[in-house]
């Protein structure tokens, strides 16, 4: 055992979101080799665009895309629409 919380990398997330979702509400740019996928990156990249005035709408868009990183429903929204939801099935 290397002493690290099974929620180390849970943990480690969350901080970079919050650090970059602050950053992207001061207007400056946001990082992308965060840990961060691409939809919570593109989230937080649209709040920075909207500084100084950001619409509540564009922050809960953040939170809802980097809850879906977590829970792993972002993975299928590159996919066209009939192979989204696929990925856990098995090969035929």
């Amino acid at each position: 055992m290397n002493g690290t919380s099974p929620n180390a990398d849970t943990q480690e997330l969350h901080t970079a979101f919050d650090v970059q979702l602050a950053r992207a509400m001061a207007g400056e740019a946001v990082h992308n080799h965060t840990g961060l996928d691409s939809e919570t990156f593109r989230a937080l990249a649209r709040i920075a665009g909207a500084h100084p005035t950001i619409p509540p709408a564009l922050i809960e868009a953040a939170h809802t895309a980097f809850e879906g990183q977590l829970n792993g429903s972002n993975e299928d929204n590159g996919l066209p629409s009939f192979m989204r939801g696929k990925r856990s099935e098995s090969p035929r």
